[in-house]
């Protein structure tokens, strides 16, 4: 969700999937309490794959400050 909503409230969400089921976009919660620990993995994942933030629906300013924070 982040490179498709920025570094905002709505870029953490949560689903309980149930084997087998459907997934239906409208059970999905935004998350706002979220850990250290996501946050960290977050941008352990986005250090590795530095690529995915040019796909993303930022502005060049924002990538480099993302990147200078990585």
């Amino acid at each position: 969700m982040f490179l498709k909503q920025g570094n905002n409230s709505r870029r953490f969400i949560e689903y309980n999937y149930v084997n087998n089921e459907e997934i239906d976009i409208n059970k999905f919660n935004i998350v706002h309490n979220v850990s250290d620990d996501i946050y960290n993995t977050t941008k352990s994942f986005f250090k590795k794959n530095i690529l995915l933030l040019d796909n993303g629906a930022f502005s060049n300013k924002f990538k480099l400050a993302f990147k200078s924070q990585l």
